[in-house]
């Protein structure tokens, strides 16, 4: 990773900090206050309708103020929101506050990754997203451990979010590292990015559907089973820590193969290892946590490699309304999963697991659809080589007969 984004990595790792620590938090005491696990999946789905409406905005506000100056402010508003969680411990208070919440943490996920992408070439891009999410995997686990050394039941974890993210924009807002350039464009067209990279648009819509669920209802699958808080806490963290554990080396793979088949093979281990949570209720703790870190390990990386894929075929100075239209489509997910999973563990004790097995599967077939339908681009550098050389460029239109004649020579691998 280059030097001139330490500081936004420094400020986002105390971001991921305090968001590690409230993804732990609010389930847990939102069970104890009393809360029913289908109004636990609205704060989830609250959360990141917000999320939606921040991806509409965030790119407004990136041209007025700049990526620092945003940071900086929404970083601010949502560390406020949280200890108002304790002072008003009522469903229609919470609603609001992660309505709020989820808004900033759109914006603050967008400057990140926009800059990220900015500065990155496609031969590293996926190193490069994959360093940023194994280093925010980290902070979130180290996030979720404090769970364990707070009272959830008083206002002291509640004050310890809002700590770690007012204390997010420090480093940002002292670096002396040049911001990325002016947003010239903020329209969010999510049928031409859909038209750009079909499979990147689609699996971050499948990816947040199924990580949004994990996220806002593993809890009450682990709350339902008798475990306490301390072992929810350890039963994410073995997630998160399964999800870094392979983050970087699938995106290191990624730059080498063709991005969609690494994605389909993640697809097919997330559904296979959900449906043992989904169907075996007589797991032991052991199982359990073991499980948890194999899920982790293939479903997590998934959001990485949408994101990589679809700024592949990215048009330069678009990084910006790529990941703000992906982010939006992640959110959409993000948002509709907490809503329908509920639904699922109601009829079923391992509800949460066989939706999240279903949203692989139907991910893994579209991906299978589209490798059928499109090949793999080129790198950039091999098509730079080939205009030198003067040999004649590859088809880039999805042309049926362009695509079914021989390429050159260089081009076969």
């Amino acid at each position: 990773m280059r030097f001139p984004l330490f500081a936004l990595l420094a400020g986002n790792v105390l971001l991921v900090l305090g968001a590690g620590l409230q993804g732990v938090l609010l389930p847990v005491r939102a069970h104890l206050d009393g809360f029913s696990d289908q109004a636990v999946g609205w704060l989830g789905g609250a959360f990141y309708a917000g999320f939606v409406l921040g991806c509409i905005a965030a790119p407004r506000l990136l041209r007025r103020a700049g990526h620092t100056r945003v940071f900086a402010v929404l970083a601010v508003v949502a560390a406020q929101t949280f200890p108002l969680h304790a002072a008003m411990p009522a469903v229609a208070a919470w609603l609001g506050l992660r309505l709020v919440s989820g808004f900033c943490f759109a914006g603050l996920s967008m400057v990140v990754e926009s800059w990220i992408n900015e500065i990155s070439v496609n031969g590293e891009r996926g190193r490069s997203l994959s360093f940023y999410l194994v280093v925010s995997a980290i902070a979130t686990v180290a996030g979720q451990s404090l769970v364990r050394l707070t009272d959830v039941t008083g206002s002291t974890p509640f004050l310890l979010v809002c700590l770690c993210i007012s204390l997010s924009l420090v480093p940002t807002a002292l670096s002396v590292a040049p911001a990325p350039r002016p947003v010239a464009d903020v329209t969010l067209r999510i049928g031409r990015l859909y038209r750009t990279s079909p499979v990147g648009l689609l699996g971050c819509l499948g990816v947040g559907m199924a990580n949004g669920s994990f996220g806002a209802l593993a809890p009450l699958f682990l709350q339902a089973r008798g475990r306490s808080p301390d072992d929810v806490a350890l039963f994410l963290a073995a997630a998160v820590l399964g999800g870094a554990c392979l983050q970087w080396p699938v995106g290191h793979l990624s730059d080498r193969i063709d991005r969609r088949l690494v994605l389909l093979f993640g697809c097919l281990g997330a559904l296979f290892v959900a449906l043992p949570l989904a169907l075996l209720p007589g797991l032991s703790w052991g199982a359990l946590l073991v499980l948890a870190g194999a899920f982790g390990a293939t479903a997590f990386p998934l959001y990485a490699l949408c994101v990589a894929h679809a700024n592949d075929h990215a048009a330069p100075g678009g990084f910006v309304e790529t990941s703000g239209g992906l982010l939006l489509t992640f959110g959409i997910g993000a948002a509709i999963g907490p809503l329908v999973a509920p639904a699922v563990m109601a009829a079923y004790a391992g509800g949460l697991f066989l939706f999240t097995a279903a949203v692989h599967l139907v991910l893994g077939l579209v991906i299978a659809w589209r490798m059928s339908r499109r090949r793999r681009p080129l790198p950039r550098r091999a098509l730079a080589v080939a205009a030198v050389k003067g040999f004649p460029a590859p088809p880039r239109a999805a042309d049926p007969a362009a695509l079914s004649r021989s390429p050159p020579r260089w081009a076969v691998r």
